[in-house]
């Protein structure tokens, strides 16, 4: 039965590493992401310069879209379109379609995948 005991320690001790290590890596991630956005990072579309931007914020761009969509806007994320920042949004349908848009927040234009 000795055996069986230091088995069940060594296997308390693993779990329980795995549990602390991965409670670490969660607070660790969280503390970035809230850098983050407490930065602006989350927010900024492109270059710190948005005064030569039509679209400036993903709020902007989610209105864009649902203006011209009949959709619910899922996510949204920022991204190239032609080279210029903006902003990859994906939607779903009311007949259960999920399609992706882009926006180019320099021109405003929104082009479907």
């Amino acid at each position: 039965m000795k055996l069986g005991c230091k088995w069940a320690s060594a296997l308390f001790v693993v779990f329980m590493s795995i549990v602390y290590t991965s409670s670490a890596i969660a607070k660790a991630s969280v503390a970035v992401a809230s850098s983050l956005s407490q930065a602006g990072y989350a927010l900024q579309p492109g270059p710190s310069n948005s005064a030569d931007l039509a679209i400036r914020t993903p709020q902007q761009a989610m209105q864009r879209v649902r203006s011209q969509y009949q959709a619910k806007v899922l996510t949204i994320q920022a991204s190239q379109v032609n080279g210029n920042p903006g902003y990859r949004v994906k939607l779903l349908t009311a007949q259960g379609e999920v399609f992706y848009v882009l926006v180019d927040a320099k021109t405003g234009a929104i082009y479907r995948n």
